[in-house]
């Protein structure tokens, strides 16, 4: 998913898994709905790198947020469900030269936690109960960006 930082306007989504094809087809689209030079921020997926360079070039401000994660605990009475937490981020310039300050990848999260957790609502009650199948899910891809 993929939003204006200040207006929270939506511009571009796309559902599938994170590797390669998926990038190259959330980037087409973005681009097909998008004019000018503006600022993209995405996690450190590598494939981003790759999609963003062939749908937009050196037309952009693109920069990606690397997080670095502590080990999880797993010790004591709570290491069940424990996960890493976010020690620190790593900005990234990939090309032309985006602002420091609004490379950020949050409010983007954000949104796609909202949407996950309304769109879990909205699931039938029985489907819920019934345990999850090897099948892979679908995810969003995160990107924000400043125009």
């Amino acid at each position: 998913m993929r939003s204006q930082s200040e207006s929270k306007l939506i511009i571009s989504h796309y559902i599938g898994q994170r590797d390669a094809d998926s990038a190259w087809y959330f980037m087409r689209d973005l681009r097909a709905r998008t004019e000018g030079i503006f600022q993209l921020t995405s996690d450190g997926l590598r494939a981003y790198v790759d999609a963003v360079d062939a749908h937009f070039a050196t037309s952009i401000h693109f920069a990606q947020l690397i997080k670095l994660y502590s080990s999880p605990d797993i010790t004591g009475p709570d290491w069940y469900g424990a996960t890493s937490r976010v020690t620190g981020t790593i900005p990234s310039v990939r090309c032309g030269r985006p602002e420091p300050r609004f490379v950020s990848t949050s409010h983007v999260e954000r949104l796609n936690l909202s949407v996950r957790t309304h769109l879990r609502r909205l699931r039938p009650q029985n489907e819920r109960a019934q345990p999850q199948t090897g099948e892979s899910q679908g995810v969003c891809c995160a990107l924000g960006c400043v125009v």
